[in-house]
């Protein structure tokens, strides 16, 4: 069994990644008993999709693909973005399910611009 805490397994897989020399998350999110339990996120700079695949590769995770829908950015009145992630369930490494993530930039769905004109 291992006795490691499952924290201390997930801040030092971002530790030994940035130690490979990939970028450094501009956050890290360990899930807790309250919300998002058993689960890891390296948030990374946004509009940074060669970053993230470079985590997925060192980590051997899935290709990374863009996920939901487009959201309206609430920062920003005209952006909209989706995010662009790869994840695993139960990594060997931290024994977490394992999401590398970047928020991209993408246009306006077309209802969205059809409604604005």
């Amino acid at each position: 069994m291992n006795d490691t805490d499952p924290r201390q397994a997930a801040w030092q897989l971002a530790a030994d990644g940035v130690a490979a020399g990939l970028p450094i998350p501009e956050h890290t999110t360990i899930g807790d008993s309250a919300h998002n339990p058993g689960q890891v996120t390296l948030h990374l700079r946004d509009n940074d999709a060669e970053a993230v695949e470079r985590w997925a590769a060192w980590l051997d995770l899935p290709a990374p693909e863009m996920t939901l829908s487009p959201i309206a950015s609430k920062l920003h009145t005209s952006g909209w973005f989706r995010p662009y992630e790869a994840r695993t369930t139960r990594h060997p490494s931290t024994g977490h399910h394992v999401v590398v993530k970047t928020y991209v930039s993408v246009p306006a769905p077309a209802d969205v611009e059809a409604v604005a004109r």
